[in-house]
């Protein structure tokens, strides 16, 4: 009997199917049972994505300021209208029982910069023709970094000292978590220098009147001393949730999901190079199970960054709702005037819609992105074929 080292003739074409395999990697395991087209060699079209992202924007955050505009006019109101407000406030906070909780108002002199585009830009070009003066006379201190920080602090961030109270309010929000804490562990005089800027910043949407707000932490309301009056009765329905029951307190704690959510989705549908018309792969494989959920997460991205919004849109309406009840109620006692009353009610739902807007388009705007995207990847998949 002879003796081959094959046993039959086909056996080499065997040998090198299974060398085949190990080297692509089939044989190996269960793992690896996706076909070399369904995962493209490069990601294309991420930076459109981010492009039209922002672009949808756009319209969302001048909607908004539309809005806004039409809320500051609804709720100016004349110095007599304003005690008539606030007379009322007092008395709805004492009806409601948080007066017990200890919670404080404060105002911030209302001294608008950039809501005056005429004033600003006159500020602006007397700065930089004074600054290009002083350099040309060979006085460079003008453009030292601290000195511009400072001169900047003493004109848009200059406050009065009647802010003191609503300052420190701030402080105490913003050093107690995130950002703060970080700047707590800086040198002293660093941290305290970035943290004061900070507070300044922060305060400067009640100093040009554009906005209130509840700090739920501090529990404190801060007003802008002239605009938003009519808004007063919202933020105390704020300050009613935060002290209420525990669902509502959850509830509050949520709305943070608005910042975090859709950032997250927008990055990892663009980071993923799969289209949302790619088919799903077999679920075989602890690999493909998690690129499903990705590809799942990605088809329905828009949808899932509106949701996150939520929290905070539940939350507004009903501290809206509540404390619209509050004004009629008082309204209905006299105490309130039914001028105030229609202007308060209109106000609400003018702030209720702009988190309607900014759900609405983040949802759009996330979608379109992806959209953009995949077209792009798609023509990259073409022209390789």
């Amino acid at each position: 009997m002879s003796f081959s080292v094959f046993s039959d003739i086909e056996q080499p074409n065997k040998i090198f199917e299974r060398n085949n395999n190990i080297i692509t990697g089939r044989g190996l395991s269960s793992s690896a049972v996706t076909k070399p087209n369904e995962f493209p060699e490069q990601n294309h079209g991420i930076a459109a994505g981010l492009g039209v992202y922002s672009a949808a924007m756009i319209p969302v955050s001048c909607a908004n300021v539309g809005l806004m505009g039409v809320i500051r006019r609804v709720s100016t109101v004349s110095p007599e209208a304003s005690a008539n407000i606030t007379t009322a406030a007092k008395e709805g906070i004492k009806r409601t029982g948080i007066l017990a909780k200890k919670l404080k108002i404060h105002t911030i002199q209302e001294n608008p910069v950039i809501s005056h585009p005429v004033t600003l830009f006159r500020k602006v070009n007397t700065y930089v023709n004074n600054m290009v003066r002083n350099v040309l006379n060979g006085n460079t201190e003008s453009i030292n970094p601290t000195k511009i920080i400072r001169d900047i602090e003493s004109t848009v961030f200059n406050y009065s000292p009647k802010d003191k109270e609503a300052l420190d309010v701030i402080r105490k929000h913003m050093t107690s978590h995130g950002t703060g804490r970080v700047l707590n562990l800086l040198p002293e005089r660093i941290g305290k220098r970035l943290t004061d800027l900070r507070v300044r910043a922060n305060a400067f949407q009640f100093k040009e009147g554009i906005n209130a707000a509840y700090y739920r932490d501090i529990n404190a309301i801060i007003m802008p001393d002239k605009s938003l009056k009519t808004s007063i009765f919202h933020e105390i329905g704020h300050a009613m949730n935060a002290n209420g029951n525990q669902a509502l307190k959850i509830l509050q704690r949520m709305r943070g999901l608005s910042g975090i959510i859709p950032v997250i989705v927008l990055a990892s549908s663009l980071l993923n190079r799969r289209k949302t018309t790619d088919k799903p792969l077999e679920n075989n494989s602890v690999g493909n199970r998690i690129q499903n959920v990705r590809d799942g997460v990605k088809r329905h991205a828009g949808l899932i960054a509106a949701a996150s919004f939520i929290p905070t849109v539940a939350e507004e309406g009903i501290a809206s709702l509540r404390g619209q009840a509050i004004a009629n109620n008082l309204a209905k006692k006299g105490i309130l005037s039914k001028e105030n009353l229609n202007k308060i009610r209109l106000t609400n739902i003018g702030g209720f819609a702009t988190y309607m807007l900014a759900m609405i388009g983040v949802g759009i705007g996330t979608r379109v992105a992806i959209n953009v995207k995949d077209r792009i990847q798609q023509n990259y998949e073409n022209r390789k074929k």
